[in-house]
């Protein structure tokens, strides 16, 4: 068995597309023009990235010594996805809604629920070592 075939932080680092699902159906959202899937591009959490995030983060905490709120804590969880987030085909927020930091951090706050698709979909390593 060659372990080159299972280097995740490569494969994790490249990115990988995530079809965003709805959140009651779990059916593939499809831009309505296009008739293509709304999706994300990931940098997974083995990726250098995100683990610079993490380490930032950890970092900040140990420097103050204090407690973490709810609220500093869901910041915290955007800051790690905005670190992967890479791009974005078909997001529409009442228009057309190109990918930016500032933008990406308007959805991940605005909608958990994407938020939690894309936490899910960073930590499964199958989704950087699948084809």
């Amino acid at each position: 068995m060659d372990l080159n075939s299972l280097d995740v932080v490569k494969r994790a680092e490249d990115g990988e597309w995530m079809d965003l699902l709805d959140p009651v159906t779990g059916q593939a959202l499809i831009d309505e023009e296009t008739k293509e899937t709304v999706s994300i591009q990931l940098a997974g959490a083995d990726s250098k990235r995100f683990r610079r995030a993490q380490h930032e983060t950890a970092q900040r905490r140990k420097n103050r010594r204090g407690e973490v709120s709810p609220e500093e804590a869901d910041a915290t969880v955007v800051d790690w996805l905005l670190s992967v987030t890479l791009s974005w085909r078909h997001i529409v927020v009442g228009e057309s809604l190109p990918f930016s930091e500032q933008n990406a951090r308007t959805l991940y706050t605005r909608f958990p629920w994407i938020r939690e698709q894309v936490s899910t979909f960073i930590q499964d390593r199958k989704n950087y070592l699948g084809n």
